[in-house]
């Protein structure tokens, strides 16, 4: 008969396993999974690149993670949020998200990165190009004015009389504004004749410098170049692409003429002759967890992008690539993603003898029935019998005080909290309203004695 796997409580770090298989981590419910994660990221020797199974899911997990490990740096690579195959590109903020996490991940020591596997199946431009493209402006330096603006160009920012978003620059003498991709605030550079005199951040409202850094780092503006000889190369590319005249294509005359029409991201491997994925941007000694839903969800994408290709690929002013080279099946990304320790994390208990069971259990149901003689009879029970403490979760501020004021009758009565910088504190009320806890709140329960 198999061994038992091993129960691990989710606070307690797990050991990474080796390299070329996946290792399972059984019995994780509801935010158990995050917890688990958490814990063990913050001891891990690398980063931890979460793979889940939505958009949504995704969403979730950088939510949880960030409840249970605050202090942990936390990236999102964000998917376009286009259908594929659309007539429409990613806003600006989302490109600058993207390009910021790609760039950050290959020299990345600590830290979660978090995708959905839709968005991980996406082909990527290649790890050397945008490491590349990347460069620093440092106060006191020379700096060329036209050639900067040169260099703004080919790398995709856009000319404007005044900055409004990621992307964008304005040149106005000896000031120039510039919005770079992945940070938080546009940047203005004051220069002596050919010297950077003083660099600093500006408010978008009201134009009006504030603080004053010692450099900053531009990031490209796309994830594709847009130089001379990116088009040419794209233009060749097309050509032997598609049949037909490439002059019939609104897109390929635009790109012709240095410009980028909407949804040509669509258009990437026309730019490169080899893509990425993103396990080719991960550090080697990065932990990978896989949903358990994932795979199942990256094969349904898989047939969700085929069957778009086949309704719009008979347009011939604006011809599709194939989805091969612009999508990996979820084979070719697991396969990529197993170069690093991999574990895939479920609920269910695991047949892997030598994976690990956590000491987690199904969440315990005790809803309140209003017309019974006890309403809360089932959760009074639940939290005399539970030997713990317990925490007792709200939407909202204002639901929080409607609960406290629904269970003030009650022989539990729970004292709100609020968050401390490194625990949860018990927040003063007054005592008509609630009774003080009889044992002080725990920074690794986040829980209080009721």
């Amino acid at each position: 008969m198999a061994d038992t796997p091993a129960r691990l409580s989710p606070l307690t770090a797990a050991v990474a396993p080796a390299a070329g298989r996946i290792a399972h981590w059984s019995r994780l419910y509801g935010g158990a999974r995050a917890l688990a994660i958490a814990t063990t990221a913050a001891a891990h020797r690398g980063p931890v690149l979460v793979v889940a199974a939505d958009a949504a899911a995704a969403a979730r997990y950088e939510h949880e993670i960030g409840f249970f490990a605050p202090d942990l740096p936390r990236f999102n690579l964000p998917d376009w949020e286009t259908l594929p195959y659309d007539r429409f590109s990613p806003y600006q903020d989302i490109t600058s998200e993207r390009i910021a996490t790609l760039s950050a991940l290959p020299s990345l020591q600590r830290g979660v990165v978090i995708v959905a596997v839709q968005t991980a199946l996406h082909r990527l431009p290649p790890r050397a190009w945008l490491e590349g493209r990347a460069f620093h402006l440092r106060r006191g330096e020379k700096l060329d004015r036209d050639a900067f603006r040169r260099r703004l160009d080919a790398a995709g920012y856009r000319a404007q009389s005044q900055v409004a978003e990621h992307g964008d620059f304005a040149v106005r003498g000896a000031v120039i504004d510039v919005f770079p991709m992945g940070t938080d605030s546009p940047f203005r550079i004051d220069l002596f004749d050919d010297e950077i005199e003083t660099l600093r951040l500006f408010d978008l409202e009201t134009q009006r410098s504030t603080d004053e850094v010692d450099s900053i780092a531009v990031l490209p503006a796309r994830e594709f170049p847009l130089d001379e000889a990116a088009t040419r190369e794209f233009r060749r590319a097309w050509r032997v692409e598609f049949e037909g005249k490439p002059q019939d294509c609104p897109v390929y005359q635009d790109v012709g003429e240095g410009l980028a029409p909407a949804g040509i991201e669509y258009y990437l491997p026309l730019f490169f002759d080899q893509l990425d994925l993103i396990a080719d941007y991960l550090p080697r000694d990065t932990l990978v967890i896989l949903d358990e839903s994932a795979q199942a969800m990256g094969e349904r994408f898989g047939e969700a992008v085929a069957e778009r290709y086949e309704q719009l690929r008979h347009d011939v002013e604006r011809p599709l690539v194939k989805p091969a080279r612009l999508f990996a099946e979820p084979a070719e990304l697991l396969q990529g993603l197993m170069a690093h320790a991999c574990v895939e994390v479920s609920g269910l208990s695991s047949d892997d003898a030598a994976g690990l069971e956590f000491a987690t259990r199904t969440p315990v149901r005790v809803p309140i029935d209003a017309r019974a003689a006890a309403p809360f009879a089932l959760l009074t029970d639940h939290i005399a019998r539970c030997d713990g403490r317990v925490l007792l979760l709200a939407d909202s501020l204002g639901r929080r005080e409607s609960m406290l004021e629904l269970f003030q009758q009650q022989p539990f009565r729970p004292r709100a909290l609020i968050r401390g910088r490194n625990s949860w504190l018990p927040m003063r009320r007054s005592a008509s309203r609630s009774r003080p806890c009889t044992t002080a709140p725990s920074s690794t329960s986040h829980a209080c004695r009721c």
